[in-house]
């Protein structure tokens, strides 16, 4: 398998999107749970990005590219403590070694699972920011401005961040790079900390630049919440659910400036969902 192949690597990423089709019937329990329409800054809780992942992996055809993923990615049956919470709503606790290493797998049965996960990890600033995670921040785009319209972040004198897009291909390099030199574990580390910004474009709060920070229920994000709150809420769309089918391309074309070494096809892919996101917005 070649990296290079748009064919591969794009049916990867794209398998994220399967949850995005399935978000009409998640509002709807969303806003029946909880009225408050105040938002919340991150899903903290529950695995929700590895499952996502895992269940994109469920969805995949391909028998090569079935065995190769496999090979950085355990499934459910081979280690559930990767994709459970608790119904009391405890935080998702990683292995012990996530945490010996920024930006690198702690190994590669793991790899890709782990990229999800520390997506969303580390960097931290712990008295400017409350303890959140700073890479946090760059998870967010509104395409309806430009290619790096990511929030605003004035208020801590920070400025504006590098958008979720951007963010994207810097990651997306970093998993071509590797896989080129034949370290197919960070790649696959690095295409799913690339995954993770997708999944995040079928976040409304993400895609209206609309931060959330968690000051428990002063800021906190309905959708997010309920999602990662405990393991029924998003194992409750899986692989074999309704209208999780993976988008194929041509997907819409991003037609504003974009600079130069940008892979257009992510480009385009990243643009589809976070379009549809605002559209949905707007139901």
């Amino acid at each position: 398998m070649n990296i290079h192949n748009n064919n591969i690597i794009l049916v990867v990423i794209c398998l994220s999107l399967l949850f995005s089709s399935s978000n009409d019937a998640i509002i709807q329990e969303t806003n029946n749970a909880n009225q408050d329409s105040t938002l919340r800054y991150t899903v903290n809780n529950g695995p929700v990005h590895q499952w996502i992942a895992l269940q994109a992996y469920y969805k995949l055809t391909n028998p090569d590219l079935i065995y190769e993923l496999g090979l950085y990615l355990q499934t459910e049956e081979e280690n559930p403590v990767l994709y459970s919470g608790d119904q009391q709503g405890n935080e998702f606790v990683p292995p012990d070694g996530w945490y010996q290493f920024e930006n690198a797998p702690y190994e590669s049965a793991t790899a890709l699972i782990e990229g999800t996960w520390e997506e969303d990890n580390g960097e931290f600033l712990p008295e400017l920011l409350f303890g959140l995670s700073l890479r946090s921040f760059f998870h967010f785009w509104n395409p309806d401005e430009n290619y790096d319209s990511g929030i605003n972040l004035d208020i801590f004198a920070l400025g504006i961040q590098p958008s979720a897009l951007s963010t994207a291909q810097a990651r997306f390099y970093q998993a071509i790079a590797n896989y080129n030199i034949g370290d197919l574990a960070n790649a696959y580390y690095w295409l799913g900390r690339t995954a993770h910004l997708l999944m995040d474009m079928s976040v409304p709060a993400h895609v209206q630049l609309d931060m959330h920070i968690p000051f428990g229920d002063l800021d906190s994000d309905n959708y997010e919440m309920f999602i990662g709150s405990w393991e029924f809420h998003y194992k409750h769309v899986d692989s074999s659910s309704p209208n999780t089918y993976p988008p194929t391309p041509p997907f819409s074309s991003y037609n504003q400036f974009t600079p130069d070494g940008y892979n257009e096809d992510l480009t385009n892919l990243y643009y589809s969902l976070a379009n549809y996101t605002i559209k949905w917005i707007g139901y």
